[in-house]
């Protein structure tokens, strides 16, 4: 009997490794998803009112590809004379709304 306790306890200490490695040390962490704005990895309503409050003010973040413009008045066409002909001529357009 008691050497089967020793024999027991021989593979018990030799399988514990293992057995940790299996269980914690092959555990994977998942980021937060990309939508998640307030860092808590979840995505619930205070992101989506995080988002909804960026998305609608007037001071928006514009990707490097497109160009912020203001509401109002501003001239339309070709300024300097080295575009085509669609461009022309030179007129005032009136925004109401930022773009």
């Amino acid at each position: 009997m008691r050497n089967s306790n020793l024999l027991l306890l021989a593979v018990l200490i030799t399988l514990f490794p293992v057995m940790l490695f299996v269980f914690m040390g092959n555990t994977a962490f998942a980021a937060c998803p990309s939508a998640d704005l307030t860092g808590d990895c979840f995505v619930d309503f205070e992101d989506f009112a995080l988002m909804a409050n960026q998305w609608l003010t007037t001071d928006p973040c514009v990707p490097d590809d497109m160009v912020y413009i203001p509401d109002g008045e501003f001239d339309m066409g070709d300024h300097h004379g080295d575009g085509d002909s669609d461009e022309l001529p030179v007129h005032a357009v009136l925004l109401e709304r930022s773009l």
